[in-house]
């Protein structure tokens, strides 16, 4: 995904309610309404006059526009990652096992992606790595797939995971400067 953020529409107030403030179950509440699945009576509308039941579809009052930003693979996969197979490689390393690690495309890219030839010998190292990507099983639905896979040292993986692509100063300033309202 390109350095710009993405613009994604959502749902702002769900029968009557700040999305963002409701709950886990309160939203639970609300899917059943909204997909019929409840016996229960629909929520009032809090903004028409003696409070009838809320007419509109799905009880969707407003949505909002959001963006959504690039993932920070750089951060995520040092701090997180990283640490996690320093652990556990080497562990099971001793016992003659490996480590799998199943990711997406777009992450495995960001940290150099395929290897020019990938190894399927698992004897060549200590992590698998097993890339994924969604597909559209039927309308409405998506499936996780198989991409690709190869086997890496944990020193190859460190490696990968450094130097993962990161933003770079003038991109992350000019978006950082069409965010900024003057004051």
């Amino acid at each position: 995904m390109p350095d710009e953020l993405r613009t994604r529409y959502g749902i702002a107030e769900w029968y009557g309610h700040d999305f963002t403030s409701l709950g886990a179950t309160q939203r639970v509440v609300f899917a059943k309404h909204a997909l019929g699945e409840s016996d229960a009576e629909s929520p009032v509308c809090p903004f028409q006059p003696n409070h009838p039941p809320c007419s509109k579809k799905g009880g969707v009052c407003s949505i909002q526009q959001s963006e959504v930003r690039r993932p920070d693979w750089r951060s995520s996969s040092a701090k997180r990652l990283m640490p996690q197979l320093e652990i556990k490689a080497p562990t099971l390393r001793r016992w003659g096992a490996k480590l799998a690690v199943a990711v997406d495309r777009p992450f495995f890219n960001a940290v150099g992606g395929t290897s020019d030839q990938p190894s399927h010998d698992l004897n060549e190292g200590d992590i698998i790595w097993l890339v994924t990507h969604l597909e559209r099983a039927a309308p409405g639905t998506w499936r996780l797939a198989r991409d690709h896979w190869e086997v890496l040292t944990l020193e190859d993986s460190n490696k990968r995971l450094q130097a993962a692509e990161t933003v770079s100063r003038e991109n992350f300033e000019t978006a950082l400067r069409s965010r900024l309202r003057p004051l």
